[in-house]
């Protein structure tokens, strides 16, 4: 290796931060190599990890593991750079290892942070979005229903005519629950979640009370065949705080599964105005949002 990469580094002038890099890469490419190994695949398993509070710290302690790397390359780096037959002057002027020792947090902090980012992405279920429809993507519970115990996101889509009562999609949307642990399979934590939602929405409007809600397992041997699966048929007779500012019934499918590997319930929800039929123009439009169920 040491033949190949020469004693000087293939710039000329000094050039301090290039100079370490190079350093690092040539001579001390085996702590490297250890140090990002190792604290990848903490990242890797911290970011499954079910609470935030725990996925933070496994990423702080392979923060620290890729900081020690970090020194300890650069610093065996320079050491082997200046054993060479002939070394250059630059192989002296090693206070490199001091300025990692102190500043090598930062560029393992930015290279793990993106990798845990990344990861968390890839393990959210993203709900399409169709031409014209509006989006909102926000943490569970939302601000206006604090009071549920259940942590996550949650993701909304409405269609163009969601505040038109005289429109065919009133009322008429998806929404996607993706919340830590294995939670709300429970009919009760189920009613729970969604009487307190609507009710938050009202803002006082109409009180929690008065909403009434049917709800109705669908038979086993129409589940599908994943973790934790179940479905519900509900009929929720809430309120309208938009737009009518009067009662309203709407008609809910309930589709609830659990991912062991993301360690995450996943809940969607297709939600509308109009009684649930499978000719219905309305609902085949809303049940196209079931291809993320898998």
């Amino acid at each position: 290796m040491r033949m190949l990469a020469g004693i000087r580094p293939p710039w000329p002038g000094d050039n301090f931060l290039l100079e370490t890099v190079w350093v690092l890469c040539t001579y001390g490419a085996p702590y490297l190599a250890c140090g990002l190994i190792i604290s990848l695949l903490m990242v890797v398993w911290g970011s499954r990890r079910q609470r935030h509070a725990s996925r933070m710290a496994v990423l702080v302690a392979a923060v620290l593991v890729l900081w020690i790397a970090l020194f300890t390359g650069t610093d065996s780096g320079y050491r082997a750079w200046q054993g060479i037959p002939n070394s250059p002057e630059e192989a002296y002027s090693d206070t490199a290892p001091h300025g990692v020792l102190l500043g090598g947090w930062l560029p393992s902090a930015v290279v793990l942070g993106f990798a845990h980012h990344l990861l968390r992405r890839a393990a959210q279920i993203k709900l399409p979005v169709p031409e014209g429809w509006r989006t909102e993507d926000t943490p569970y519970p939302p601000p206006w229903a604090e009071q549920l115990p259940w942590k996550g996101r949650l993701q909304l889509r409405f269609p163009p005519g969601f505040f038109k009562k005289e429109d065919a999609f009133f009322w008429s949307y998806p929404i996607l629950y993706q919340l830590e642990g294995d939670v709300l399979s429970a009919d009760e934590d189920l009613q729970r979640a969604l009487r307190d939602y609507d009710a938050g929405l009202y803002g006082g409007g109409e009180p929690a009370e008065k909403i009434t809600l049917t709800i109705s397992s669908v038979k086993p041997d129409k589940r599908q065949k994943l973790p934790g699966f179940s479905q519900w048929q509900v009929k929720f007779e809430g309120f309208d705080p938009f737009q009518t500012k009067a009662p309203l019934v709407t008609y809910l499918e309930v589709y609830r599964w659990y991912r062991p590997k993301q360690k995450q319930t996943a809940i969607l929800i297709l939600r509308s105005a109009r009684p649930p039929k499978d000719d219905d123009p309305v609902w085949k439009e809303l049940r196209q949002f079931r291809t993320i169920i898998k």
